[in-house]
């Protein structure tokens, strides 16, 4: 269901019920489970807006306590999201946001994660250049609080990555039109763990705190 009952106010709320009546992936009997969301947006000008938006996830899975012993449990998940978008300026937009969140299987302590994100766009009038610069500092107890946050990438594709632990990242996206036939797009991003020496293992293995990484995208039309 979704609303406009007052002016420069919009609400929208959903919810789904599902049910698995055979048994499914890490869940070893037959399950249900609930997903519902609320949300609040307003408008008071053009130039500015902004909404809250809750989400509450019941689901079913196994789990195996400290004495090893598997039973199928209700897992409890809270998503929390506050974002704004201001546009001062026709050349200059903003974007900041803020998502927390906590999950938990049912008699466990809950796990939780938060995330900082700000955004600035910027689009020249002289020449063919934009350019967004976003930061993100994320703070989590573990991998299953984790948190997601958009990022722009290349022509024709997206990027959503989780993060999990401490850290901040730091993107710059470029891209620049030369005339009507050619375009480049560059993307850098940095990321840097505030609790940990090494990040991921095997062959891709880093041994330090910090990652970078870069790409590069030429487009020609004939």
């Amino acid at each position: 269901m979704e609303g406009s009952p007052f002016r420069n106010w919009k609400f929208f709320v959903s919810a789904d019920y599902f049910r698995f009546p055979w048994w499914k992936y890490l869940v070893d009997k037959p399950s249900s489970g609930f997903d519902g969301i609320l949300q609040t947006s307003w408008f008071p000008r053009k130039d500015l807006n902004m909404f809250i938006r809750y989400q509450y996830k019941q689901k079913e899975k196994n789990y195996i306590d400290e004495e090893k012993v598997k039973t199928v449990r209700p897992i409890y998940h809270h998503r929390f999201r506050y974002r704004m978008n201001y546009t001062p300026l026709p050349e200059l937009s903003l974007r900041f946001t803020f998502d927390y969140n906590t999950i938990y299987p049912q008699g466990v302590t809950p796990s939780q994660g938060f995330q900082f994100t700000q955004m600035a766009g910027y689009s020249f009038q002289k020449i063919p250049l934009k350019l967004e610069i976003q930061g993100s500092y994320f703070h989590t107890d573990d991998y299953a609080s984790r948190i997601y946050a958009y990022e722009k990438g290349l022509l024709y594709t997206f990027y959503t990555p989780s993060f999990y632990g401490k850290g901040l990242r730091l993107t710059a996206h470029f891209r620049y039109d030369i005339q009507k036939n050619w375009m480049i797009i560059a993307k850098y991003g940095h990321i840097t763990y505030f609790d940990r020496a090494e990040i991921g293992s095997g062959n891709d293995l880093i041994k330090d705190n910090k990652k970078q990484d870069l790409q590069l995208q030429l487009r020609v039309r004939f």
